[in-house]
């Protein structure tokens, strides 16, 4: 069975190609007096009148393409960035993870480096007989000075990648003043200059506020605030035209159950 493929992104500029014909059009009936040529413009004899009987005749059909060329470009724009919104969701996804896997990559480094100094520097009693057959005691740290571990360094602040069709991806890491992350912030952009930005703020108890700026200049949030116990919590998500919908679910489930209990899009679920 044949895979269904759509190239957003040509799609996307064929929107913005038919735009730049749009405004072509627009230039050409730019002068609404066109029946009024003068010889000084045309010269004399009578082409005047021929481009004045041209303009009127072709006056309308431009006008008609222009409203089909606009209609042509709102419609492939709009779904272009659809799409990519699609895509630079799951682009922003996998991006957090790498990052976060290039932080536990960190952690557990810095954890094993901790915990070999720590144990470098304690000392046990080891008792053993020397060549006289005197038992004698002696100091061994409980780690070897050898084994040393990779020093990890700074904690990563940002991942990176770029494809080869020009697009970008960035994720950044925003620390607090014990080291914990207290944010994650990420960026898509393809070649076309579309974006699609998520800022993530974590706060505490398992709870976090994401802030996305959509493609088409919209924005939605998802806030998650847990009970103190960490057993409750409510999910809190903004819509792109500022309508509310709320959740309320127990954290100790899993998967989490989530329960609708406001929805400002629907007049039979407000409050």
């Amino acid at each position: 069975m044949a895979d269904f493929v759509i190239d957003y992104e040509t799609l996307y500029q064929l929107g913005k190609k038919a735009g730049e014909l749009k405004k072509s059009v627009e230039d050409a009936r730019a002068n609404e007096s066109g029946s009024d040529y003068t010889e000084e413009q045309l010269g004399w004899w009578t082409l005047p009148e021929v481009v004045g009987d041209f303009w009127n005749d072709w006056r309308y059909a431009f006008q008609r393409a222009g409203d089909v060329l606009g209609s042509v470009e709102s419609t492939f724009t709009a779904i272009g960035k659809a799409l990519f919104e699609q895509d630079a969701s799951l682009a922003s996804m996998a991006g957090t993870q790498a990052a976060q896997f290039d932080y536990a990559d960190y952690v557990g480094k810095k954890q094993a480096y901790e915990a070999w100094q720590k144990l470098s520097t304690t000392y046990v009693t080891m008792h053993h007989r020397d060549e006289d057959g005197n038992l004698v005691a002696r100091q061994v740290p409980l780690a070897d000075a050898s084994s040393k571990p990779e020093l990890p360094g700074e904690p990563p602040k940002a991942w990176n990648y770029t494809d080869p069709d020009g697009g970008a991806s960035s994720t950044n890491f925003t620390y607090g003043a014990n080291g914990e992350v207290t944010g994650i912030s990420s960026n898509i952009a393809n070649k076309d200059g579309l974006n699609h930005k998520e800022n993530t703020t974590f706060t505490g108890n398992g709870g976090y506020k994401t802030d996305i700026d959509h493609a088409d200049g919209k924005s939605t949030s998802v806030e998650v605030t847990v009970s103190p116990d960490g057993t409750t919590g409510t999910r809190t998500i903004i819509d792109a035209d500022g309508k509310k919908i709320e959740y309320q679910g127990s954290m100790t489930d899993d998967p989490k159950s989530w329960a609708k209990t406001l929805d400002q899009r629907d007049p039979d679920k407000q409050n």
